[in-house]
């Protein structure tokens, strides 16, 4: 695989995460996640043993990658929310529990 369709799959697979993240598709997210981490080390080592030779293969590289980039962060900024909401539901539940606990008739 060329260097740039290692960055250009890369750049694919980013934006399936971004949509099962958005879905909420967790398993899914996880394998991908996977699939992600190794094809980043093919690119890591495709770069270490070839470098990047022409100027336009090197800002278009740099151009995939900080789309890569943003939406990792992006990522994980709608994971953080998630998660915020989830113990804030979370943390609810439980109070209703109690709340039922304590009223509940004796007997």
């Amino acid at each position: 695989m060329t260097l740039m369709s290692l960055a250009e799959k890369l750049s694919d697979l980013t934006r399936q995460a971004l949509s099962y993240t958005d879905a909420r598709d967790w398993a899914a997210l996880e394998l991908l996640q996977n699939e992600r981490e190794k094809l980043l080390l093919q690119l890591r080592d495709h770069i270490s043993e070839r470098p990047v030779q022409s100027e336009q293969e090197s800002l278009r590289l740099a151009e995939i990658l900080n789309q890569i980039k943003d939406a990792d962060q992006g990522m994980s900024q709608r994971i953080e929310r998630l998660k915020a909401e989830l113990l804030d539901e979370n943390h609810d539940l439980k109070k209703g529990q109690r709340m039922q606990k304590a009223y509940k008739p004796l007997g």
